[in-house]
């Protein structure tokens, strides 16, 4: 993953924490009490920014990343390029067994071209293992090849 385009290691990424999610409700399945399922969203949105920072700290060693399930990072003030994740949007839908949830990863980059000084969004929706892009205002959506195991 190292040497591939920012983009590409975005969709990689959220290729892998689809399949990583996939497993977590496959190893723990969706509690029957209901009153269980709130700590169970946060295992899994936990488990997901766990893993999604590893692969981080991994392969993009010097980049910053502000997670919705971290600690703002400081030094995002005045980095050159900050990663913007949310490791599972709709943590309550997916603790509850529906299939509108999803994975977001941007970057931001202070010598952007872009107004917003994003220079791509990548959406995951893992029920239905598609990736939608934002790059360069066109929207492209990729098809996952990852298979249910």
């Amino acid at each position: 993953m190292q040497e591939e385009s920012d983009l590409d290691f975005a969709i990689e990424l959220t290729e892998l924490v689809m399949d990583v999610l996939d497993n977590f409700k496959k190893e723990n399945p969706v509690p029957q009490d209901f009153l269980k399922r709130k700590e169970y969203g946060k295992s899994a949105d936990k488990y997901s920014h766990n893993f999604l920072m590893k692969e981080f700290a991994k392969y993009r060693p010097n980049d910053v990343v502000l997670s919705e399930e971290g600690l703002d990072p400081k030094e995002r003030l005045s980095a050159q390029r900050c990663w913007i994740i949310d490791p599972l949007d709709g943590t309550f839908y997916f603790a509850n067994n529906r299939k509108d949830y999803a994975i977001h990863i941007a970057l931001w980059e202070k010598e952007s071209n872009d107004l917003s000084n994003i220079s791509f969004a990548v959406v995951g929706i893992p029920e239905t293992k598609k990736i939608y892009t934002s790059n360069d205002n066109r929207s492209e959506e990729h098809t996952s090849e990852l298979q249910s195991h």
